[in-house]
């Protein structure tokens, strides 16, 4: 009985279990926080969104909602199990989704290192795309029916499990919109199973295949919005680097500079360039056949992230078994195979370690130009993604009613914020060039911006930090009316006067907008330096507060208080590497190079390879030598 238990499955279950937890943190995707928000809106309003409701910018705002059933999944689980609920689903459908393929794996192939290879490679794959979005409820879709569908070949006789059929295309269409894939593959093995079994032709064979294909069409037609969505995603008038072909997220891209090729990438290519050599020696070794037809058909299905990127992990799920039919005709070296668990393995083992995919195109910040295309973008940084600590400040000292920042902010605000309104959501398929137009005329504070802001009745901007996660620039700063309410290391807010709250703190001595690193007046220090304590009070947290405070102090040739604050705020904010650069710069003042250069290093170390701080580093390193 011991023999006979696959203990390598099972260790890849538990590290692939462990690396779905791990590979990122819940709600990380901006995404996640409009899907949250339109489940929160049809758990209050009991009715499916016609509209998004919760933005002022767009001359149209009406939309088909696909993925309504799965924002509702989402609330729900928030709701009941707060934000760890997130990673709960992902879990259960990415395992899910694994187990379904290996099943799948197992009908076709009883080499169980290449079905254990297959699988962890198809779930490495999945987890640089493991976020909480829709898209993990159609990999366990395309899973599932996919091995319904194979089993039913295999087995010559049709799996009574797929009458479902039409339900879970119902369900499907409302949660979301990679519906033709799965539709696709549905036609193609029925049509097959059909040619297969013409010598046993009989009504007896065709009828339950036409139950399942003909009710399956009724459901897409009477829902036929939600199944030709897809055609949207070629009116984006905007770019998403996902859905930019394969090509174009490569380096070499005129677009796109990222710091490294994803590793998912080269064991997509690899793994094509395999499918590809080995289909092609079957073809010249057999005779035209149904086999080489399926072979073609998944080949086929592989090449569609070289349409959109986004596709990567689709094209895994769907291909992965027609890939083992291929290579079961040929001898693997076991060597190679037990080669191949081992890297797979300790690669899983690694991404736990580090909370991320090793090798993924993961960013966290882009550099955009004018025009708002990416030109560069930043694979990590020790800034938060979202402004919690400025919701928090709006909320209970503002009362907002029209909120304008960056895109990649604006779900986060309709989530924390349900009485305010953004300017746009994500649907960014549904907005025209004016739209953008105008979104950037209030970004960057070009001409006109002024009038926009009276014309969309905006009374609250936010705006970003120099090292923040995205840029918003809007000039408000400039205008008699509106006062800088709220800053710290991420964000500047900006509010109307009118709509101030009468306990705010002040912060008029602030101001972001004077050139060097202190950013108040040294003759208005003293008020200056009891505002920013008042940030401090208000959130200890707040890292620009205390960098002002540290740099007025060495200003002031204070050298030893400053180290002392320094020191107080590294350890109240660890991550932040500032604080350690500040230690740095403050010993080397102190002619104590081996303390500057401790703290040079530490500073290095929690940058993220941070181009300003490293810099600064490795010049007092330099120096101390």
């Amino acid at each position: 009985m011991i023999k006979k238990t696959p203990w390598l499955a099972v260790l890849s279950f538990f590290l692939l279990a462990l690396y779905i937890v791990r590979v990122y943190p819940p709600a990380f995707s901006a995404d996640t926080y409009w899907h949250l928000s339109i489940g929160r809106q049809v758990f209050e309003e009991k009715q499916i969104p016609k509209y998004d409701k919760y933005v002022y910018g767009p001359s149209d705002t009406s939309f088909t909602s696909t993925e309504w059933l799965a924002g509702l999944i989402y609330f729900l689980s928030v709701k009941l199990l707060g934000v760890n609920g997130l990673v709960f689903i992902r879990l259960f459908l990415g395992i899910l989704t694994l187990y379904f393929l290996f099943l799948t794996l197992k009908l076709i192939s009883n080499n169980q290192l290449l079905i254990n290879g297959l699988t962890l490679t198809t779930g490495f794959v999945l987890g640089t795309r493991l976020f909480d979005r829709p898209e993990l409820f159609s990999y366990l879709f395309l899973s599932v029916l996919q091995y319904l569908l194979i089993k039913s070949f295999i087995r010559k006789k049709f799996d009574k499990m797929l009458y479902f059929c039409p339900l879970i295309f119902l369900i499907w269409l409302n949660i979301h919109p990679y519906v033709p894939f799965g539709f696709l593959i549905l036609v193609f093995w029925a049509l097959i199973f059909l040619i297969n079994c013409k010598k046993e032709f009989s009504l007896r064979l065709i009828k339950p295949w036409v139950i399942a294909v003909v009710s399956t069409i009724i459901i897409i037609v009477i829902q036929k919005q939600q199944f030709l969505i897809f055609l949207n995603a070629k009116n984006r008038n905007i770019q998403i680097s996902d859905l930019s072909p394969l090509i174009d997220i490569i380096p070499r891209s005129a677009n796109y500079i990222f710091s490294q090729t994803p590793l998912d990438i080269y064991i997509y290519l690899l793994g094509l360039s395999i499918y590809a050599t080995f289909f092609f020696i079957t073809i010249k070794r057999e005779k035209f056949n149904l086999v080489l037809i399926i072979y073609f058909f998944y080949l086929v299905l592989f090449l569609i992230p070289f349409i959109y990127y986004r596709l990567l992990q689709i094209a895994f799920i769907i291909s992965t078994p027609s890939f083992l039919m291929v290579l079961s005709k040929f001898h693997v070296h076991k060597k190679a195979l037990y080669f191949v668990q081992i890297f797979l393995i300790i690669l899983l083992v690694y991404s736990v370690l580090i909370n991320q995919p090793f090798g993924s195109r993961l960013f966290r910040k882009a550099i955009m130009d004018s025009r708002g295309n990416i030109v560069e973008v930043i694979n990590d940084t020790w800034h938060p993604f979202f402004p919690k600590d400025a919701v928090v400040y709006i909320k209970n000292n503002l009362e907002t009613k029209r909120l304008f920042t960056g895109k990649a902010w604006n779900p986060y605000f309709m989530w924390e914020l349900p009485h305010v309104s953004v300017y746009e959501s994500v649907q960014f398929e549904y907005l025209h060039p004016e739209d953008f137009q105008i979104e950037r005329e209030l970004k960057y504070g070009k001409e006109g911006w002024e009038s926009l802001l009276e014309k969309y009745q905006i009374d609250t901007v936010v705006n970003s930090q120099p090292g923040a996660v995205l840029i918003n620039s809007t000039p408000v700063y400039k205008l008699v009316n509106w006062r800088l309410v709220y800053i710290d290391d991420d964000v500047q807010v900006y509010a109307k006067q009118e709509i101030i709250k009468k306990d705010a703190i002040d912060i008029s001595e602030i101001d972001p907008n004077i050139d060097g690193n202190l950013k108040f007046k040294k003759e208005n220090a003293e008020k200056a330096l009891s505002q920013l304590e008042g940030l401090i009070k208000l959130n200890p947290n707040n890292a620009f507060a205390r960098v002002q405070i540290i740099e007025y102090l060495l200003s002031s040739a204070r050298n030893l208080e400053a180290k002392k604050f320094a020191e107080e705020s590294r350890n109240i904010i660890p991550a932040n590497p500032l604080f350690s650069l500040y230690l740095a710069n403050i010993h080397l003042n102190l002619n104590n190079c081996k303390k500057a250069v401790e703290f040079a290093e530490e500073a290095i170390e929690k940058s993220k390879k941070d181009v300003n701080v490293n810099s600064a580093s490795k010049n007092i390193i330099n120096k101390c030598k």
